[in-house]
């Protein structure tokens, strides 16, 4: 939030107010502008596809916002081909499974978990051809992995959501 000489207005109450996808949730409502004028919330997404939020600070204009959105997959797939992950990174609900599919002909690769909520999933084995090494994730966090054989060229996330 910027004032008539185009400077931050820190301290500024913005309430958050759904008018479509009213089934998700916010952090925090009201939120307070920061130094810089912003005020910030995360919207927990429900079941909706496409979201409407007004933004509304006192004796301002109103601000809507529009986006589409949906939860990522319970099922995701990662190719593992050309020295690449693809896609690198990824999301995935909290339950679900990444599968890896190897398309490398005779060139050996592996996933080999790096960071993330402990205790780590257990890594592949190194493996080429058309094989698949899969993981079913059940805690929330951001995992790193990479391939220990190619670790500079392969490397990718899983992020886990509810």
């Amino acid at each position: 939030m910027l004032d008539a000489n185009n400077r931050p207005v820190p301290g500024a109450s913005v309430q958050w107010s759904p008018l479509l996808g009213t089934d998700g949730s916010f952090s925090s409502n009201p939120s307070t502008t920061n130094a810089n004028g912003v005020a910030t919330t995360v919207h927990t997404l429900g079941t909706a596809t496409i979201y409407v939020v007004n933004a509304m600070v006192t004796g301002v204009p109103t601000t809507q916002f529009t986006a589409n959105a949906s939860a990522p997959g319970t099922a995701v797939g990662v190719s593992v081909s050309n020295f690449l992950f693809t896609p690198r990174d990824t999301a995935v609900q909290t339950g679900g499974t990444v599968t890896w599919t190897w398309n490398s002909g005779t060139t050996g690769h592996n996933v080999t978990y790096t960071g993330g909520p402990t205790p780590l999933p257990d890594s592949s084995h190194t493996q080429s051809g058309t094989t698949t090494f899969s993981t079913t994730f059940t805690t929330v966090g951001t995992y790193t992995y990479h391939c220990t054989i190619h670790p500079t060229q392969m490397s990718g996330s899983v992020t886990v959501v509810h």
